[in-house]
């Protein structure tokens, strides 16, 4: 929000980002696509590490190697620490304050803003900030979601220990052990597992995150539904050794030697598998575990808040900027795109837990022959893998927001996938500006991107609908913190390094709108990543299209464009929430 140009107040209860216990960490493609859309990916790239899969050993012995994969600029397994994720995004908030050791207390809502008290937890002292909006971010026991009546957090609690540690590998096995790969240990009591997590400092010995069950999973009997468990068990370092935990990890790996040593984090966790009743009451929305929480299985937890966080920040955004047509319905739609998602996510990682940690011969065998499977069928390791780093992720079909599909155009729901370099129409003074899609939009911020594309042939004349499209966009009046036009058409289609005559050539954000494609039969070309190729040599002569892309990348329509009166459905059904 801060970004997109609003002011916002942020309360903690904690002192800051806590640097010393690991918690989350693996940042899944579709979150690195997330950050560079908002152009800060690069910030968390400086402070991770990079693997390239995980191993699998069964009976201490190896089976094969699960591999990095995807289509996405982002196909490696980002590793990073959530303390230090949160110090990145605490520095990219400055100028904006975190106020420290202040806690939330109550709400009230009025029909256009709503009251927060809050206390600082040092002076005892409460004030009443006045807002727009309320987000919770605050977790699984959110004080916000409590104070709501008509909120539930239902779903059921397991009564297994889970243990972690943070530290240093030795011994035989141990030493050999680098952090180009995780290791998953499988075993009839429980999978352990082996992550890379980075140095402490600069130039420091390299610390691992190692992590398993104490019992087998189950569910709890007795859990009224409403009062989680979820997370890490307070003080719960004092109740478990290291070695403890070296005695529980010598039986699962086995024959290896692996010796953990100079721990930096010790503790317990529980795990909860829960979703709220609805993301929104009013002008009060869930985030991350206040609205779900589930097995950390996958490390999906982390990344599921970042992208609920994403899906309605663009959302208010237009609200507050008064550039949609209906409020109402755009603020709706969080909880219906994203409720979806969350239940999807609860049920896999549900499955995984079960069948990871169940702890008896039937379970271990299921385990044993999924995972021989992701090893040796490659199309079940590339599935397993895209789901995994969440590039199979799509916005739910009930969605209003989601318009018409030309069939054979890329689908609305779907993110939209990077393409190859296109080329700025008009030429800067020193250089060739040549830029990838995901390139020339990021930043874009709250914009919906009216992606026009009217490449063809070099024995066809240009396309006339371009200018068509043009024109009529400039009669539409969109507000202009709601759309963002990007036109590309054929580089041998453009005469002159230079706009239009139809184009006002004294605004310079005209510029940012022209591009040409020279490679349009290539792989990753965006005439390919619409569809649009597979109409390329229509008689009499190839239709252009319209794919519009939302802020956060997934594409809410896709219109093949012959007519003038094609370019005016297209628009004139964006008008649903934009304006």
């Amino acid at each position: 929000m801060a970004k997109l140009g609003h002011s916002i107040y942020i309360c903690d209860k904690n002192e800051g980002p806590n640097t010393t216990q690991s918690r989350a960490i693996l940042v899944t493609s579709r979150t690195m696509e997330t950050l560079a859309n908002h152009d800060i990916a690069h910030h968390f790239m400086k402070e991770a590490i990079f693997t390239q899969g995980v191993e699998v050993f069964s009976a201490g012995h190896s089976m094969g190697t699960v591999n990095a994969a995807g289509d996405t600029p982002f196909p490696h397994w980002t590793l990073l620490p959530q303390g230090r994720t949160e110090s990145v995004f605490n520095r990219l908030l400055l100028p904006n304050k975190v106020h420290r050791r202040t806690e939330f207390v109550e709400y009230t809502q009025e029909k256009d803003y709503v009251c927060v008290k809050v206390r600082d937890l040092q002076t005892g002292e409460t004030k009443t900030i006045k807002a727009r909006y309320l987000v919770a971010a605050d977790g699984s026991h959110s004080a916000v979601r409590k104070a709501t009546s008509s909120w539930k957090y239902e779903g059921q609690a397991s009564a297994s220990r889970f243990v972690l540690a943070d530290v240093q590998l030795g011994g035989k096995d141990g030493s050999t052990i680098t952090h180009k790969r995780a290791r998953v240990f499988n075993h009839p009591k429980g999978a352990c597992m082996i992550i890379p997590i980075g140095r402490q400092q600069e130039n420091g010995p390299f610390y691992f995150r190692v992590m398993t069950n104490l019992d087998p999973y189950q569910v709890q009997e007795q859990n009224d539904g409403h009062e989680p468990t979820h997370g890490i068990i307070k003080n719960s370092g004092n109740d478990i050794s290291l070695d403890k935990i070296q005695e529980v990890m010598n039986e699962r790996w086995s024959p290896q030697e692996i010796i953990l040593k100079d721990p930096v984090w010790i503790s317990m966790y529980r795990i909860n598998e829960r979703k709220a009743n609805g993301y929104r009451r009013g002008r009060v929305f869930l985030v991350g575990d206040a609205a779900h929480c589930h097995s950390p299985a996958g490390g999906q937890g982390m990344n599921m808040g970042l992208q609920d966080s994403q899906n309605l920040a663009w959302k208010l955004s237009l609200v507050l900027n008064k550039a949609t047509s209906d409020p109402e319905l755009l603020l709706d739609s969080y909880s219906v795109e994203r409720e979806p998602i969350a239940e999807e996510t609860l049920r896999v990682t549900g499955a995984t837990t079960r069948y990871g940690f169940g702890a008896n011969f039937i379970t271990a065998n299921i385990m044993y022959y999924v995972m021989m499977a992701a090893l040796k069928i490659p199309r079940v390791q590339e599935l397993f893998v895209t789901r995994l780093m969440q590039l199979k992720l799509r916005i739910a079909k009930e969605s209003t927001l989601l318009l018409s599909t030309t069939p054979g155009l890329i689908e609305a729901g779907i993110h939209m996938p990077e393409t190859v370099i296109l080329r700025k129409r008009v030429m800067s003074p020193d250089t060739i500006d040549r830029r990838t899609l995901y390139q020339i939009v990021s930043g874009t911020r709250s914009q919906h991107i009216l992606l026009f594309v009217a490449t063809r042939p070099s024995h066809l004349p240009a396309s006339p609908l371009v200018q068509d499209f043009w024109d009529k966009l400039q009669t539409k009046h969109f507000h202009d913190k709601a759309v963002r036009p990007i036109i590309v058409e054929s580089t041998w289609h453009i005469d002159e390094c230079r706009l239009p005559n139809y184009v006002d050539a004294t605004n310079p954000s005209n510029e940012e709108a022209f591009w040409s494609e020279y490679q349009y039969t290539a792989e990753h070309s965006l005439t390919r990543r619409i569809g649009l190729i597979d109409f390329m040599y229509e008689k009499p002569v190839p239709p252009a299209a319209l794919v519009v892309i939302r802020p956060d990348m997934y594409v809410a329509q896709s219109s093949l464009i012959r007519t003038n009166q094609d370019i005016d459905t297209a628009l004139d059904a964006l008008q649903l929430y934009l304006h």
